[in-house]
């Protein structure tokens, strides 16, 4: 599967990553209530359904802070096949946008099953160094000249040096 992976999500952004060498697509969509789970939309959806006990009792979507919040969740449970399929089945408006992806053999973007929605743009997909710091050495920090900063409109340097292990009292060696 991919990077940022999901069955069936709503409203899913991946935004300004450095993705290097990913073994598949970068982000991969699935309509999994279509495909192997096709069986589970009643015991998810339905009257007695999971998430539709944890969306209108735990929360309650209908309802102040998370209508207000979240009004695009308001027609989650609503049928579009009565007892059969709902709107929460069917993955809605998820996009990858101003992500450098390095050494991928695939597309950017898979949507598997049908209904998958997803959105790609202003990506840049390339085989070659973009403009790495050290490439090789495994410094993904980009240069100030890189040419992922000329490719990529609105492309923001990522705090590479604050991510990953580090020391602290329950890690006594740094591994980066």
């Amino acid at each position: 599967h991919g990077v940022m992976f999901s069955n069936t999500g709503w409203d899913l952004k991946f935004v300004n990553n450095i993705v290097v060498n990913p073994v598949a697509s970068t982000m991969y969509i699935s309509s999994h209530y279509y495909t192997w789970a096709r069986d589970q939309g009643p015991a998810c959806f339905g009257e007695n359904g999971l998430l539709r006990y944890r969306l209108t009792q735990c929360v309650d979507i209908y309802s102040a802070p998370y209508s207000d919040r979240y009004p695009e969740l308001m027609n989650y449970l609503d049928p579009i096949v009565e007892g059969q399929e709902w709107e929460g089945m069917r993955p809605r408006r998820n996009c990858m946008t101003r992500n450098l992806i390095v050494g991928s053999r695939e597309a950017p973007l898979k949507l598997d099953g049908p209904h998958a929605q997803g959105t790609e743009t202003n990506n840049f997909c390339t085989q070659d160094d973009p403009g790495f710091v050290d490439w090789k050495g495994g410094d993904y920090r980009l240069k100030p000249d890189a040419e992922a900063y000329r490719r990529i409109e609105g492309f923001e340097p990522l705090p590479i040096e604050r991510m990953g292990v580090y020391e602290d009292e329950y890690r006594k060696t740094d591994n980066r």
